[in-house]
């Protein structure tokens, strides 16, 4: 928006007050449009990447959904007589986007670092690690492994619930002002409670199948 504003004051002698108007008009109309896209989108899209959200992933699944506007602004800050060309519209409405993707990236870090936000998120997904690897752990104590090897391929794979966490733990940490590093040690913890239970598990399993 400053450089689409800088371009158009520049080229003030050569404009018609008129053209400097509307270009200018319709870009901050455009621009209300996408933060209302965006607003809603993101919101949206932090809820489909509860598990997996980084700021990168949520901004740009919520910038799909607004990029129709990318081309609307292009055509919309072109000029009558082309001091402002197709091309250079275009160049403008990268600037544009790049500048609304970076301001949505620092807002989503925001919401992710929320001390409460995150906390509850980390539980959650602390949650949904458990239940895969009790799944797994039911699923194969049919198998004539032991149950600690059993345990363990449990826990394995379900690795993309742990590196969920593995985020979602630091987020927690950093809202408490604590070193992201903290991370790997909490998960080791918590992963070597999660091995013991998936052991426990297919004990359990197996235990019910016995002859009474």
């Amino acid at each position: 928006m400053f450089l689409l504003t800088a371009m158009l004051l520049m080229a003030g002698q050569a404009e018609t007050g008129t053209s400097l108007d509307t270009a200018l008009s319709n870009s901050e109309q455009i621009t209300d449009r996408a933060i209302s896209c965006m607003d809603a989108a993101f919101k949206a899209e932090m809820k489909n990447h509860l598990a997996d959200a980084t700021p990168e992933l949520v901004v740009d699944a919520a910038i799909a959904s607004c990029a129709h506007l990318k081309a609307e602004y292009a055509k919309a800050v072109v000029t009558p007589d082309t001091y402002i060309s197709t091309e250079k519209g275009a160049e403008l409405a990268d600037d544009w986007l790049a500048t609304l993707r970076e301001t949505y990236i620092k807002h989503v870090e925001k919401s992710l670092s929320d001390p409460e936000f995150a906390e509850k998120r980390s539980r959650l997904l602390t949650m949904m690690w458990s239940d895969c690897i009790r799944k797994k752990a039911v699923d194969w104590s049919r198998l004539k492994d032991e149950a600690a090897t059993v345990g363990k391929a449990a826990v394995t794979s379900c690795s993309s619930e742990r590196a969920n966490l593995r985020r979602a733990l630091s987020y927690s940490l950093r809202a408490k002002k604590l070193p992201d590093s903290a991370a790997d040690t909490v998960l080791e913890k918590v992963e070597a409670q999660m091995q013991d239970k998936a052991v426990e598990t297919v004990i359990s399993e197996r235990a019910k199948r016995l002859p009474k």
